[in-house]
């Protein structure tokens, strides 16, 4: 029985290396390819009990840190599968797929995961500068910020002030009580 299921275990292996290869970009795509040749060499995998199994549905299984990454991860199994019915509790989300599927949800889920992280940084810069979300003399341990220490490269300073410019800005009581007080 062991014997099978460590089988099983290289199958589904091989195919998500496989999936890679066909899914990934650049030198991942080539480097899966050349992996996946000399894996289906050495373990002496048929073509036939690859794709015999490739079909097979299995619940597969994914994490997530919040609503916004189970809402990306929910959107990413919908342009792979197309539907389905989701398992999910409160950081983890299930659906029944193939092993291919899995392995193109799950490279798609890390890269998509990383680059909304980078441009949430990027809106909360954005979104804190149109705000004027900082302290200013009033402020009991103010301190004077020295703008020249700023390790954002100018097309990143171009793409948050770009994101500014469509940020509604946000009244708060403070400005409100100040502005009152010009009229």
């Amino acid at each position: 029985m062991s014997g099978e299921h460590d089988r099983q275990k290289i199958i589904n292996k091989l195919i998500k290396i496989k999936a890679l290869a066909e899914k990934g970009s650049g030198g991942e795509s080539a480097a899966a390819a050349k992996l996946y040749e000399k894996l289906v060499e050495m373990y002496k995998v048929s073509l036939e009990e690859l794709d015999s199994k490739a079909f097979e549905l299995i619940r597969h299984s994914w994490g997530y840190k919040n609503s916004v990454e189970k809402q990306l991860l929910m959107q990413i199994i919908y342009k792979v599968i197309g539907g389905g019915n989701y398992y999910s509790d409160s950081r983890h989300l299930e659906i029944d797929c193939t092993e291919l599927e899995a392995a193109e949800i799950s490279m798609l889920f890390n890269l998509y995961r990383k680059a909304l992280q980078k441009e949430f940084d990027s809106l909360m810069t954005a979104f804190m500068n149109k705000n004027d979300i900082f302290p200013d003399e009033t402020a009991r341990l103010y301190k004077k910020h020295d703008s020249n220490e700023s390790s954002i490269s100018r097309e990143e300073l171009e793409k948050i002030r770009k994101m500014m410019a469509g940020l509604d800005e946000i009244v708060t009581p403070r400005a409100a009580i100040t502005y009152q007080e010009g009229v």
